[in-house]
């Protein structure tokens, strides 16, 4: 099937206002009007059914924010008399600094609209907003940046550094489809070998998810020829610490990690693939591994990128069967995978199903994968 012609992210934001880098993403105007409506006493599934149903029309923004809900949209006004009439009185209507605020960066409208169809194309209803931090943010609030989809699965955002401590945005739906605003992993790396600062390198990829175990298509990964370097992984599946070469450390532990220059398929995968784990050998060399395997599930943007590097149909249903059994059926110990829920389960196995060599077709919805300066894929 021929691919179809979108524009690219960067043309996307940049025509509806915002400035746009390899590694920001920021609103022209610093400060913005927000209706704020207490916590306490409030009917949430009331407002969440009125914003839904009465106020699409005004796009709408609902941040839950600590004890407050605030509400933002271009018609404050308009928003703030139609919620009076509904009978929510207890509301002010504040001027929110967008980099001191509950909300340094607002996405407004357009960006739900650009991936409205393709995300309605997959069987997902959708909340009317999605929502991002301003890197000025230090950290990332795991709590108030979650959104319910009303089908039981989440929309949540994450927040990174890069090894210069300027910021990007993650967004993840329900762990296995994402949308990725961040610099080519390929430059990243560049800058990781020619930097060599290893608390840098460290701090850029503490919380990373990591790596089950070395994929077994890689052509070395069976073989004594390819030099196997052990990284700590932990229960939870998020890297919290580097480990450099250190072989009484490296004998603790059993993630694997891979030298890229032996094993050429496997470094020209990963190249194109957002999180990794990475490691240091003495020489300063980054030893890393694609996020394929994931722990404790990919995402299709990987899975669709390497099914595309086999040459047949029997190699790709062999792999997308590996993938389906090692990642989300089990732990790789025979034990039920207790991350994987039945719905995220039978999403992730409908959507698996349609893969195809070529591209990644979703429900017949073909996805373009977009090169540098930003890369989007869902």
């Amino acid at each position: 099937m021929a691919r179809q012609n979108k524009p690219s992210i960067e043309q996307f934001f940049v025509t509806r206002g915002y400035r746009v880098s390899a590694y920001e993403l920021l609103p022209n105007k610093k400060s913005v009007e927000a209706i704020v409506i207490s916590r306490s006493g409030t009917d949430l599934n009331k407002l969440k059914q009125i914003l839904t149903k009465e106020l699409t029309q005004q796009g709408c923004d609902v941040v839950p924010w600590r004890t407050d809900i605030y509400i933002f949209s271009d018609n404050i006004s308009d928003v703030k008399e139609k919620l009076q009439k509904l009978n929510f009185t207890d509301m002010r209507i504040e001027v929110v600094n967008i980099f001191e605020g509950p909300t340094p960066l607002i996405i407004n409208n357009a960006l739900l609209n650009e991936f409205e169809k393709v995300l309605q194309g997959k069987g997902f209803l959708i909340p009317r907003r999605y929502l991002a931090y301003h890197p000025s943010q230090k950290k990332s609030h795991a709590n108030d940046d979650l959104i319910d989809l009303y089908d039981g699965l989440e929309y949540r955002i994450r927040y990174s550094r890069d090894i210069k401590g300027e910021g990007y945005f993650v967004l993840t739906l329900d762990h296995h489809l994402f949308v990725n605003f961040t610099k080519n992993l390929h430059e990243i790396m560049t800058l990781l070998s020619t930097k060599r600062n290893r608390n840098e390198i460290k701090d850029f990829f503490l919380g990373r998810l990591m790596v089950k175990h070395c994929p077994s298509l890689c052509p070395d990964s069976n073989t004594s020829k390819c030099p196997l370097k052990k990284v700590k992984r932990r229960l939870s599946g998020y890297v919290r610490e580097i480990l450099f070469n250190d072989e009484e450390k490296y004998d603790k532990f059993s993630s694997l990690a891979v030298t890229p220059r032996l094993c050429s398929k496997l470094r020209n995968f990963a190249s194109i693939t957002a999180p990794i784990v990475l490691c240091i050998d003495e020489e300063g060399n980054a030893l890393w591994v694609s996020s394929l395997f994931l722990y404790p599930e990919p995402n299709l943007y990987n899975i669709s990128e390497f099914v595309r590097e086999l040459k047949d149909q029997a190699s790709a249903d062999t792999a997308i069967r590996d993938i389906r059994v090692f990642s989300f059926l089990d732990t790789g110990y025979g034990k039920a995978n207790p991350y994987a829920s039945k719905d995220r389960f039978n999403a992730i196995t409908r959507m698996l199903e349609t893969l195809s060599i070529d591209s990644l077709i979703v429900n017949g919805v073909n996805f373009d994968l977009v090169p540098l300066p930003i890369e989007v894929a869902i």
